[in-house]
């Protein structure tokens, strides 16, 4: 994925990468991030991109979208992950069976168009 260098700016101090500016999408900011982590010299990256999509979606049309595609997928088992949507910020609660299963949950979520950010709070438990 690209991301518009032209709406975002970074800083460099002690190694250190500071991104700040706007983007539209959750998977954007994200996608500006992950470019800069294996480069040489770099310690850490401190994202402040704000997500601001170009239009304002309702946020129980989030969470159904989420929903939709955690099914089609086979990834959710409907009464262990919670899925809370205001205002653009998604919560995702409960447990999936592994680190696989979680990032392909966040991964859905942060491919929904009008989510801001991801508060994720999904627990591996590899034991259920």
């Amino acid at each position: 994925m690209l991301v518009p260098d032209t709406k975002i700016h970074s800083t460099v101090a002690n190694g250190y990468v500071t991104l700040d500016g706007q983007l539209e999408s959750w998977a954007d900011k994200m996608a500006a991030e992950v470019a800069l982590e294996h480069l040489a010299g770099v310690k850490g990256v401190i994202n402040q991109i704000e997500v601001k999509p170009q239009m304002r979606i309702d946020s129980e049309k989030i969470r159904t979208a989420i929903e939709s595609a955690l099914e089609r997928q086979a990834e959710r088992e409907a009464d262990r992950i919670g899925i809370k949507v205001q205002d653009g910020v998604v919560t995702l609660t409960g447990s999936v069976r592994s680190w696989t299963e979680k990032n392909a949950v966040h991964n859905v979520a942060a491919f929904t168009p009008g989510v801001r950010r991801i508060d994720d709070l999904l627990m591996v438990d590899s034991f259920s």
